[in-house]
Parts: C-alpha cells; sequence; structure tokens
C-alpha cells in the first residue's frame, strides 16, 4: 500500500486542525466571486450608459439633416453628393459623436454607431474622415458579424475611391475568416474586381470562373460571369 486509508477520525482531526485556513481560502474564494460579478455589473452599465449617449448624439445629428434629404444608409456611398451641405452646426455634432466612439472602441455595440457616422462624413464628402473613422472599427479578423460589417463598408469606400490594394487586403482578410463566411461569396467577386483594377486580368478572370462554377444559380455567381465576359471582351477590344 502507497497510501495510507483515512478514518473518519482522522478527517475529523484534520479538519478541526485546518479549519481557520480553510475558512480564509472559502472567504477569499467568496470575495472574489463579488468582485467579479460588481466588475461584470460596472461593465455592463457603462456600456448602457455609452449606447444611450451614442443613439442621443446619432439622433441628434439626424435632426440636423434637412427633411428633404434621405436618412442615412449604408449603401448611399455612390449617390450624388453635390447638393449635400455640411453645416457648422452638424460638423460640431459630429465631432462630438466622433470623440465619444474613439473613447470607447472597446466595447462592440459602438462599431454599429461608427459605421453610421462614417457613412454620414462619406456622404457629405469628408471621405477621408469616414475612412480613417472606421479603421478603427474594421477588425476582419475577428469572430463577430458587427466587425465584418465595417470592415466589408471600409472597404467599399476604398473600392470606391479606386485605392483598390486596400481593399484587396480587407476582402482578403475577411474571406480568410470563417467566421465571416455570410461576407465571402461577396467578397470574393469584389476581391476579383480589385484584381482586375490591378491589371491582373488573368487572376481576375480565374476568380470569376471559380465564383460562376461554385454559385452559377446565385446572383452572384452570374454576376461573375457577367464580369468575365465583359473582361474578355475588354482584353479583344485592346488587341
Amino acid at each position: 500500500m502507497f497510501f495510507k486509508s483515512i478514518t473518519r477520525e482522522d478527517f475529523v482531526s484534520w479538519l478541526i486542525k485546518k479549519w481557520k485556513t480553510l475558512l480564509t481560502a472559502f472567504a477569499i474564494l467568496v470575495l472574489v466571486a463579488v468582485a467579479v460579478l460588481i466588475w461584470n455589473w460596472q461593465v455592463k452599465q457603462k456600456e448602457y450608459k455609452v449606447q444611450a449617449d451614442l443613439y442621443k448624439l446619432k439622433m441628434s445629428l439626424k435632426d440636423l439633416i434637412t427633411e428633404d434629404e434621405n436618412p442615412i444608409d449604408i449603401n448611399l456611398i455612390n449617390k450624388d453628393q453635390e447638393n449635400l451641405v455640411l453645416t457648422e452646426n452638424m460638423k460640431t455634432k459630429a465631432n462630438s459623436y466622433e470623440q465619444l466612439l474613439r473613447q470607447n472602441q472597446d466595447i462592440q455595440s459602438s462599431v454599429l454607431f461608427a459605421i453610421d457616422l462614417s457613412d454620414f462624413y462619406y456622404r457629405y464628402g469628408e471621405k477621408q474622415k469616414a475612412k480613417e473613422l472606421l479603421s478603427l472599427f474594421s477588425l476582419a479578423l475577428k469572430k463577430h458579424s458587427v466587425y465584418h460589417l465595417a470592415s466589408f463598408q471600409l472597404a467599399s469606400y476604398y473600392m470606391n475611391d479606386k485605392e483598390y490594394e486596400k481593399a484587396f487586403d480587407l476582402f482578403s482578410k475577411l474571406i480568410s475568416n470563417k467566421k465571416a463566411s455570410s461576407f465571402h461569396l461577396e467578397s470574393r467577386l469584389q476581391k476579383a474586381l480589385c484584381l482586375e483594377a490591378m491589371n491582373q486580368s488573368e487572376k481576375a478572370l480565374q476568380e470569376y470562373e471559380k465564383i460562376y462554377f461554385e454559385n452559377s444559380k446565385d446572383y452572384i455567381g452570374r454576376l461573375a460571369q457577367d464580369y468575365k465576359k465583359l473582361l474578355i471582351l475588354k482584353g479583344k477590344s485592346k488587341k
């Protein structure tokens, strides 16, 4: 026998001798548990307050926009911006909105508000500010979809401004992230468009073919086929 069998009397005797140590250890565990609960509660309270403050700023900025304009929409990056006027009041309110976002980058819900404000900046001609702000929240390799949405939106800005290398990099990161699967197909198509714009026609053609082969019955697949045909026609016309 390697171990001596412990009798009930031995165990009780050991408890009596060690009761102070055991009580201290138990008290420490209780204090740690309470501290963790309090910390989580404080974090949640902070998040709720930040969300409420961001929402107020979002709505007050929206109220400054004239009634005949469309509400902020994530798909408005290609619309005519010539008639949009960025007033001083709007600049001041947007600046307060942005500062609060920058101070709370660690809060996940801030990402959606950052998308909202960056879209506002972009629509009103502040394109560089839009991209700089959104780049703080564009974390394509994270697991939550809000970060993927921010990355896709930022990549769309880059595409729109012909910054194809930057867009290509973001689309590639999204494609490499298994958690961003809902963005994979569209990102692959956009990545192929980047390749075409960067004069890498052969790689673009190969990607268009792959997308169509794998998704021939879907809209994206048919669109890839159309882009492939257009690229082939462009190549023939150059020759």
